[in-house]
């Protein structure tokens, strides 16, 4: 060796033992003079790159890393670090070239191929992911992080049961990984086994007390299980070890909504906003919460920015809370098309329709989270056990939770089938409604609270359908049509909707299980209600209500988000009801009902002449009373409450939709011709 050569190893010698005692500005001066005296020195560029790394100086690390591959392409640990600093320096695609560099030179690099999965899975290419976590895997099958990460791509690409495999691995040969037990939590509640979740939260939390995240997550389990205090209480928990956690605060107050605690909930999301203003959706909830508490500081400012923050195709509401917002159908649709681009968009195998089924009886299911006590069942009782059996297979599935009162087992009677999907996974119902054949499935809750639209976004049926718990368009490609009546959507207004619109002759509202003597037992004094004040009434069973709502003298309806099933209610009670409509399908709710009915006199369009019709009724005692007979003799001959003509003329559109299907037309809007030789009940 010669002296120069024997010099510049002593030097790279100095400069790896000042990098190995943390001298790294010394380390990296060294380096310097090493490459500076001779530009060929492959070993001092890659120190002086990892010197860098130690200095968190990316960009110069790059330069070295290029300089040293300059010398030796194919070094595979060189590509390998070079991947690390572009992928500090953000620059994904560029560090995934150096992954894939690096294992092409050594197939069997496994830091190389977790990096590469870990990059891939930021991307969302989750399916390449797998792939690199795969080959890791198959090189270091003991590696308990291997098959943590595998388990975690695996639950990105929904495939919970094998995520939850590989967690149970993991923890097989590291039983005390905190982080494992937490995603296993995770992937169970995916597979709506919340009791198994809890107990791998709790593991999670016995080793790693401070662990914010295990609590936050099974105060969700606990949700789930409508375990609502004991979620309260697990979210607490969260919060004390990270009170910043604006994601923990949304939640609490969601569960405080749910418990009625309004105002508690508005001072979690105002937190939640101090701490993140853009927290998606957030601003529209805590403007929805704010309106029902009647919060109307600043409410003009708010809503207004929020209006334009929606149009914009902003993630400030979710589809649900816009409603009493705006009477806007097109302000509807974008802010549902937003939350379904973000929420639950289409997956693959749903972009095409699928092949309709050859069934000589068309199989019809009916999704619901409401197949209890819940003014949509009320609605539609009736009508599914008066489907056709000739020409309809029945079923339910119902993802709410079990229930027992007689309602339920009203609603079970009325199918031919009735699925119990509460602990099923999203994919394990739509593998069910596939391996049943449905041939129409009918969405009844749109984007309420425990929707599960994920189902629909899978296409588990060729034809799909929007109708009665929502009162919007859902602004998704794969909801075919949506049920409605020429007052509810006016022709010109269907641009505002991503459905097809489908025309029932007279209401688009099914009344199918009205009691027969509403109204006829009460009196103000039984119902505790004093002459000419305006008061509050608690909550009573439905028999009850309906009985009550005779009492009342004039029911005022809200705008624009209009009554639905409780004007059908007021109506069937004897109640004359004064509504204003607008634009958007849920602010022409009650004028429609009031059409069928036989009383569209009581339909007004402005808030003037709202006013004025309901001044005139109140003060005019004949003017009033001529209009309750009226509704009383309509009640019985009008098409609102005839419920067998309504199943008619329903049935009649899932054969028009079923047919075309079969033909393999697309979906188009249509209408129902009226069923003439039906008489009124």
């Amino acid at each position: 060796m010669s002296h120069v050569a024997a010099h510049r190893s002593d030097a790279l010698q100095r400069a790896t033992e000042l990098y190995r005692a943390g001298r790294l500005d010394d380390a990296q001066a060294v380096c310097r003079g090493i490459v500076g005296a001779s530009a060929d020195n492959f070993d001092a560029f890659c120190l002086l790159a990892m010197v860098q790394h130690r200095l968190g100086r990316w960009d110069e690390a790059l330069n070295s890393h290029d300089c040293a591959l300059a010398r030796r392409p194919n070094h595979a640990l060189t590509l390998y670090n070079r991947g690390v600093a572009l992928q500090r320096l953000r620059r994904s695609q560029e560090a995934l070239q150096s992954y894939d560099r690096a294992v092409s030179v050594r197939p069997d690099f496994v830091a190389a191929l977790v990096n590469r999965g870990s990059i891939l899975r930021d991307l969302k290419r989750y399916a390449e992911a797998l792939t690199s976590y795969d080959a890791a895997v198959a090189i270091k099958p003991a590696s308990a992080q291997l098959y943590y990460n595998r388990g975690n791509v695996l639950r990105d690409l929904q495939r919970c049961q094998d995520a939850l495999d590989c967690y149970d691995k993991a923890l097989a040969i590291n039983p005390d990984d905190p982080e494992a037990h937490n995603n296993r939590g995770l992937a169970l509640c995916d597979l709506k086994r919340y009791e198994e979740a809890l107990r791998s939260y709790d593991a999670a939390t016995a080793i790693k007390p401070a662990f914010a995240e295990a609590h936050a997550n099974r105060g969700l389990a606990l949700w789930d299980l409508k375990r609502y205090e004991d979620a309260l209480a697990s979210f607490d928990a969260a919060l004390a070890i990270a009170p910043g956690h604006a994601e923990t605060l949304h939640n609490r107050g969601v569960v405080l909504l749910i418990l009625n605690r309004h105002l508690a909930a508005i001072q979690d999301f105002m937190r939640a906003q101090a701490i993140d203003p853009h927290f998606k959706y957030l601003r529209g909830l805590l403007l929805h919460t704010k309106m029902q508490c009647g919060h109307w500081d600043l409410f003009a400012e708010e809503s207004q920015q929020l209006m334009l923050d929606v149009r914009a195709g902003q993630c400030v509401s979710g589809p649900f809370a816009l409603l009493p917002l705006s009477g806007s159908a097109h302000d509807q649709l974008v802010c549902a098309q937003t939350w379904v681009r973000d929420k639950c968009p289409p997956s693959a195998p749903s972009i095409l329709r699928g092949e309709p089924y050859a069934h000589e009886r068309i199989r019809l299911a009916y999704l619901s989270g409401d197949f209890h006590d819940h003014p949509v069942a009320r609605l539609m009782s009736g009508i599914f056990d008066r489907h056709d059996p000739t020409r309809f297979e029945t079923i339910a599935v119902s993802f709410g939770p079990e229930r027992t009162s007689g309602m339920r087992q009203t609603l079970k009677a009325g199918f031919g089938r009735f699925i119990d999907a509460c602990r099923l996974g999203d994919q394990q119902i739509v593998d069910q409604l596939r391996d049943l054949e449905v041939d129409i499935a009918v969405d009844l809750m749109g984007f309420t609270r425990d929707a599960r639209t994920s189902i629909l976004a899978r296409r588990p049926a060729p034809v799909q359908v929007n109708y009665l718990g929502y009162p919007a368009s859902m602004g998704a490609p794969y909801i075919d049509y949506i049920l409605a009546d020429q007052f509810l959507i006016p022709e010109a207004a269907q641009r505002f909707y991503a459905e097809k619109v489908v025309y029932l002759p007279d209401s688009f509202q099914a009344n199918g299980s009205k009691p027969h003597d509403a109204g006829t037992q009460a009196a103000r004094a039984a119902a505790g209600l004093p002459a000419d004040r305006l008061i509050f009434a608690p909550r009573v069973p439905y028999p009850e209500y309906l009985a009550r709502l005779a009492l009342a003298d004039l029911f005022l309806d809200t705008f624009p988000f209009n009554a639905g099933a409780t004007a059908s209610d007021a109506l069937w009670a004897g109640l004359p009801l004064v509504t204003l409509c607008d634009e958007a399908l849920a602010s022409r709710m009650a004028g429609s009902l009031l059409h069928a009915v036989g009383l569209p006199e009581l339909v007004t369009d402005s808030l003037a002449d709202y006013e004025t019709l309901a001044l005139r009724l109140a003060q005019d005692a004949a003017l009033l009373g001529a209009v309750k007979a009226k509704l009383a003799q309509n009640r019985a001959t009008h098409p609102l409450f005839d419920a067998d003509r309504f199943r008619r003329h329903l049935e009649a559109a899932y054969i028009t939709m079923w047919q075309r299907c079969r033909r393999g037309e697309l979906p188009e809007s249509f209408a129902v011709e009226a069923i003439a030789d039906v008489d009124a009940t």
